[in-house]
């Protein structure tokens, strides 16, 4: 199911822009980052990417060596919410945007059944819900 055009959707040169930037903060965890229009509800999802049970299965056998995660291909909704409003912070708060880029990455790696230490993001989980919480408060960010 294919959503309708929002007004609030970023346009080709937009979704570009941001695309690169995304790739630019993810250097290390992507090797592409592109638009796809099969997203509804997600901001973003991971591809083509190494079956869940075939990577613990090959972690398993591999105990001595330790197997990081291969860069992925993340596609990004150009329509949701979520990367509309990033792409609006991107270039005026750039740390916070950076954080909640890095958290979408994470978020689609949880969706994909990806993730090996869910543990590693809860500190800029919590960063990122004392930031909401300081603006819904009134506190200078």
């Amino acid at each position: 199911v294919t959503p309708p055009e929002s007004s609030n959707s970023m346009n080709d040169e937009q979704t570009h822009a941001f695309s690169e930037w995304m790739k630019e903060v993810l250097v290390n965890r992507v090797t592409e980052v592109k638009k796809t229009t099969r997203l509804a509800d997600s901001p973003a999802i991971v591809v083509d990417y190494e079956s869940p049970a075939w990577r613990k299965m090959m972690l398993m056998a591999n105990r001595s060596d330790s197997q990081a995660l291969p860069k992925q291909k993340l596609r990004i909704n150009p329509s949701h919410p979520i990367i509309v409003g990033l792409n609006s912070i991107r270039n005026s708060r750039p740390d916070l945007a950076r954080d909640i880029a890095q958290q979408v990455f994470d978020n689609a790696l949880i969706a994909a059944g990806l993730m090996d230490n869910p543990r590693s993001m809860l500190s800029r989980m919590n960063s990122l819900l004392a930031t909401v919480l300081s603006h819904e408060r009134g506190e200078a960010p």
